[in-house]
């Protein structure tokens, strides 16, 4: 059974846990979020010189000469015995030197500020910034030094870690707040640094008001014992070793590579800071506790937990590294679209940033008891050598192997420090062989290399958003979950055992088991709301859209006979010149155009293109002005989603295009709407193009008008020409629904913002310019801005443009694929947006059929362009791709 001693300790770990994993998760939010504002909003440049100069301002930490750890381990027996004259003693000591340190820091810091400049290359700042830069981000450390080290010190000692955990929470959501919404004003740099340190106060508050109350006996003007501080000296060596090895990597880079290249490793080693964040939930106040259990010589309750610990955090290690292996690359691909200043899909970079992580994670259990035990003085030439390790290999091989080569000499580092604890803690504290650990290890070792070698390359294709990513992850964590723990009860049941029990018999104090349990239900319940909210929100814009099934049948489409061959606005400017000619073109041009549409439709030469990461949506803006028919499509835009390639690709049809359209005459593409529907328009551009069209979304003139209201107008540079061909349309429109037709009328050319009538009018234009080319890229043009003004409006206004304008929508997508669309519009976001039109340059030429102004097309030509731009491959490769 567990002792009800054991069970104190670990009811101190499970609240401590509990914290920490909420304090975690706000810490890994806060580092996918911080890194990703500097990106976008400041550039990798910036990114690496923040992550450059903070590595360096690390090294400074260690005037504080091992102070922590040795404050912590003085305070583990006056703690145990409740005797507050001997606490005082101590951290009024670990005040005064606290101070001490924080002067030297100061020192550093100014130091720092004024030779970086000279020694780094400054880009686009000035010497002056970047020394100022330097004092803002050191601002935090002397913070810390003066203010808050001297209460952490004690609750940690006195395994309340959890406090700690709170206030951290509150300053990493606040410190988070201000630099997102600090970055996406796009303020300076300099003033977003400095107003994030008003975080810092908020921590030092909350810690300074618990100790207060919780501790009124505390006295930090007591008369300090400075000789119970005599292993800060010993301490040190380890705290050298945890700044070189966290620092050094991000250093040689500064000094031997680029700062790019350190914005690099900062975004790979952000996700090993996530897995650290994981882990130390699982042994968040466990030094305290071994402290406490070695100071009472307590061996057999050692022996005991420690193995258990050992074996359980093995466990825990292998689950999360064989996630890690197979998805960090995948992870980076999400994290890093839209960023186009540097090359972070670097795979092997990720590779050894996560063995790395790995060797450094194996010794976990043996460095704890080592800090827990106070052997800091008997194993500091050990520390020194792996800091020397590191230091000496990454020197040797940066050169030949830039950043791959420090993370090599960091592997070794680590690998060599495994070896070494694994045969020292056994035999100088816990008094155990070391072959146990050694099997462990080789047993680890070799469950993630299976679980690497069965995933890698397998789901992974399937990853392109953050939900997809986290989906794929859980499925790989399963299934390691289950290899691991199958494992593990073959090679020691023992021991898993043990640690069943452990959980089981956990005893909680009632009051606290009452807050906890209030909590998860909570949490849960939270989680759940959320969850039901959000998909009753999506549920009910979906409700609000004409959904159309495969099975429906579209509107009534107009008689063929009905269907006017060609209108005309007269206006000051002429349409193009073989359009103004009412002489058709040569019997020899007509019948050579007729002849390149039956071979284009008949010999099939190059297949219907089919790419399951390319997702074709036809936009559809119909002329419609009454309901009850279908209009001809005035607007056709497919947008393309080239996930491999991240993307977005907005391809306009110009509405004259003379072709096939299937089962009817041959005719301006425009006609297909009308004859058909949409069902006829896809299959017209599908056959004629070779590109599969299986979705579409249709708005008429009036939903147009109301999308452009909604965003708050559209901003345009209207000329001079423009202005009477878009009041004629601002004319017709105020007709239509009953108002006075001079409303809206346009008087002066210039940038101005354009509401919805003055927008449609100046989309439909295609009377000044070059015809049709020229209004495709103002509909282009116009659909830019709507997304731009979309993206800015707060929820309250998203959330009344979707109920206004969703019931106008018409679309055959399904409920899924609408889902799967909303929920990778973060990702999308970052994707690359280009634009073109069909036909494009050289490849058509005016012509006038049956009395109607057309444009003869060279198929081949624009099939060439489609599958270069949106398909991203060689027209050769065409053939090779399945037909439909």
């Amino acid at each position: 059974m567990v002792s009800m001693r054991e069970s104190s300790r670990t009811q101190k770990f499970f609240y401590n846990s509990l914290s920490t994993a909420f304090y975690q998760c706000i810490v890994m939010l806060a580092g996918f979020v911080i890194p990703k504002v500097m990106l976008l909003y400041y550039g990798s440049e910036m990114n690496g010189l923040v992550s450059s100069i903070n590595q360096f301002i690390s090294y400074f930490n260690l005037v504080e000469a091992g102070l922590a750890g040795a404050a912590v381990y003085a305070l583990y027996k006056p703690l145990a015995e409740n005797n507050y004259e001997e606490i005082n003693h101590v951290v009024s000591a670990t005040k005064k030197f606290y101070i001490q340190a924080g002067n030297a820091f100061v020192v550093l810091l100014i130091s720092l500020a004024a030779l970086y400049p000279i020694i780094i290359k400054k880009g686009n700042l000035s010497g002056v910034i970047i020394g100022v830069f330097v004092l803002i981000l050191g601002a935090k450390g002397v913070l810390e030094f003066y203010t808050l080290a001297k209460y952490r010190v004690l609750l940690t000692a006195d395994q309340k870690t959890y406090v700690i955990s709170i206030a951290s929470s509150v300053y990493t959501i606040l410190n988070m707040i201000i630099i997102y919404c600090l970055g996406r004003a796009r303020v300076s740099i300099l003033l977003l640094y400095a107003v994030s340190l008003l975080a810092v106060f908020a921590r030092t508050l909350i810690l300074m008001i618990y100790v207060k109350v919780k501790y009124p006996a505390i006295d930090y003007n007591a008369e300090p014992d400075k000789k119970a501080l005599n292993k800060r000296w010993d301490a040190l060596t380890l705290q050298i070793l945890g700044v070189v090895q966290n620092g050094a990597p991000a250093i040689l880079a500064t000094f031997f590579l680029n700062l790019t290249t350190v914005s690099i490793y900062a975004v790979y080693t952000m996700v090993i800071t996530g897995i650290n964040g994981v882990l130390s939930i699982f042994n968040s106040g466990l030094s305290s506790s071994f402290g406490d259990v070695i100071a009472k010589k307590e061996d057999d309750i050692l022996k005991k937990a420690y193995g258990e610990f050992e074996f359980a955090y093995y466990m825990i290690i292998t689950i999360i590294y064989s996630i890690a292996f197979v998805m960090i690359t995948p992870f980076i691909k999400v994290y890093t679209s839209g960023i186009k200043d540097a090359d972070y899909i670097q795979p092997m970079i990720g590779f050894f940033v996560v063995l790395n992580g790995y060797l450094s994670s194996i010794k976990t259990p043996q460095g704890m008891l080592v800090i827990s035990a106070g052997h800091y003085k008997e194993t500091k030439y050990q520390t020194l050598a792996q800091a020397l390790i590191l230091i000496i290999a990454g020197l040797i091989l940066v050169k030949p192997l830039g950043l791959i080569g420090i993370l090599i000499g960091a592997c070794l580092s680590n690998l060599y420090r495994d070896a070494d604890l694994m045969l020292y803690v056994p035999k100088k504290i816990v008094n155990i062989t070391w072959i146990r650990s050694f099997k462990r290890i080789v047993w680890s070792v070799f469950s993630v290399m299976v679980i690497y070698i069965i995933f890698q390359g397998r789901l992974t294709q399937y990853v392109h958003s953050y939900v997809s990513w986290i989906v794929v992850s859980f499925l790989i964590g399963i299934a390691a979950t289950v290899i691991v723990l199958a494992s593990a009860m073959m090679i020691d049941r023992k021991q898993m055992g043990g640690i069943a029990k452990r959980i089981i018999h956990i005893r909680y104090r009632k009051p606290m088991a009452k807050v906890i349990k209030i909590a998860v239900l909570g949490i849960a319940a939270i989680i759940a709301a959320a969850g039901i909210t959000a998909y009753a929100v999506l549920h009910s814009y979906l409700n609000k859209i004409n959904l159309v099934t495969v099975d429906q049948q579209p509107s009534p489409p107009i008689a063929e006979e009905a269907v006017p061959e060609y209108e005309d606005l007269e206006v000051e400017a002429a349409p193009c010149p073989a359009a103004a000619d009412s002489i058709d073109s040569s019997g020899e041009e007509i019948t050579a155009m007729e002849d390149k549409i039956r071979k284009n439709m008949e010999a099939n030469q190059i297949p219907i293109l089919q790419d399951e990461d390319v997702f074709n949506v036809l936009l559809i803006g119909s002329d419609t002005r009454t309901s009850g028919g279908n209009g001809r499509s005035d607007a056709m835009i497919v947008v393309s989603i080239n996930k491999r390639t991240k993307t977005i690709t907005a391809t306009s049809i110009l509405r004259d295009i003379y072709l096939q359209i299937p089962g009817k005459k041959n005719n301006r593409i425009n006609a297909a709407y009308a004859l058909g529907g949409a069902d006829l328009l896809m299959d017209t551009i599908e056959q004629n193009f070779k590109m599969p069209i299986d979705r579409y979304a249709s708005v008429d003139f009036f939903a147009f008008v109301d999308i452009v209201d909604a965003v708050g107008g559209v901003t345009i540079e209207v000329t001079e020409k423009e202005i009477p061909v878009i009041n004629r349309y601002v004319a017709e429109m105020n007709q239509l629904t009953g108002v006075e037709e001079s409303l809206d009328q346009l008087t002066t050319p210039g940038i101005q913002t354009l509401n919805g009538k003055q927008a449609l009018g100046y989309a439909r234009n295609r009377y000044v310019g070059n015809n049709d080319f020229e209004r495709t890229a103002r509909q282009r043009r116009v659909l830019e801005q709507i997304f731009t003004g979309a993206k800015d409006l707060n929820i309250i206004e998203l959330n009344n443009l979707m109920k206004k304008i969703l019931p106008q929508v018409t679309t055959n997508l399904k409920k899924g694929e609408i889902f799967s669309l909303i929920l990778s519009m973060p990702s999308y976001i970052g994707y690359d947006l280009q634009q073109w039109s069909i036909p494009v340059q050289g490849s058509y030429s005016n012509m006038r059929i049956h009395g109607a102004a057309v444009l003869g097309i060279d198929f081949d030509k624009n099939i060439d362009e489609i599958i270069k731009r949106i398909y991203k491959t060689e027209p050769e490769t065409a053939s090779q791709v399945q037909t439909k």
